[in-house]
């Protein structure tokens, strides 16, 4: 099976917080649907990476596993802390 990357940007501010519509709420399951099907009829692995939310609650919103959601720091963020760290 080849390996690609799926790169999504659906910012929880614009689905179910202050910006979203009913629109966007519904393409949550939808997407989390899609997902489930092709774990289970095609084998697909799905990786879940997210920076400013909390990776394993959002991904668990999309049928992803908790084992396969990671939360990382954005490089401007590390770096601006880093920066506080040494002056």
């Amino acid at each position: 099976m080849g390996k690609f990357l799926i790169v999504v940007d659906m910012q929880n501010d614009f689905i179910d917080m202050a910006l979203g519509t009913p629109e966007a709420v519904a393409i949550v399951p939808a997407v989390k649907a899609k997902i489930e099907s092709k774990k289970e009829e095609s084998g697909w692995e799905f990786l879940f990476i997210a920076a400013n939310i909390d990776a394993v609650e959002t991904a668990a919103r999309y049928g992803i596993n908790k084992d396969r959601a990671v939360n990382y720091v954005p490089l401007f963020k590390a770096l601006f802390f880093f920066i506080l760290r040494i002056a």
